[in-house]
């Protein structure tokens, strides 16, 4: 029998005896191991009975091709916009492990900020799933089901310019 990684592949070294336990539903831990390379990783060990982990690979997976396009485009090329991606192992149905990523926060703590420097003073987040929003987009996706651009047109028109953006 042939070895399934090379000799010289890294391995986990050893685990550290610190493990964080994050304020959040699901009580993820994050680990921190060192490699037989000398390199220190973290990771996030999540278990979810909803299958969260599965979510988050599959958006990890529309990251990696929205970078594609960004790659694409020469402005964005110029500009270095890029999603910053992770990765992502699922271990069985429950339980997964995530690649830790430094200075990095919540997409809702990232909003909230914003709405809080609004000229409007605004602390509240706009809901998101209210009609105002939901049945202009589903008409536009009824109206427009072929015609991708003419969808997004129609989308900022009726409810995009609906939501002033933070400057």
């Amino acid at each position: 029998n042939k070895p399934q990684f090379s000799a010289d592949a890294p391995r986990i070294a050893r685990f550290l005896d610190d493990v964080d336990v994050l304020n959040s539903k699901a009580r993820p831990k994050k680990l921190t191991l060192d490699t037989s390379a000398g390199r220190r990783v973290r990771l996030l060990c999540k278990r979810e009975k909803e299958g969260d982990l599965r979510k988050d690979a599959r958006v990890n997976d529309f990251n990696q091709v929205v970078n594609r396009l960004l790659d694409r485009d020469p402005a964005a090329r110029r500009r270095g916009l890029r999603l910053r991606t992770f990765a992502v192992v699922i271990l069985d149905e429950e339980c997964g492990l995530m690649e830790w990523v430094p200075r990095t926060r919540k997409l809702r703590q990232v909003c909230e900020a914003a709405y809080r420097l609004h000229p409007s003073g605004s602390k509240r987040l706009p809901v998101f799933h209210h009609r105002s929003i939901t049945e202009p987009f589903r008409e536009a996706q009824q109206r427009y089901k072929t015609d991708a651009v003419a969808m997004a047109r129609a989308y900022r028109r009726d409810v995009l310019s609906q939501h002033e953006p933070c400057r």
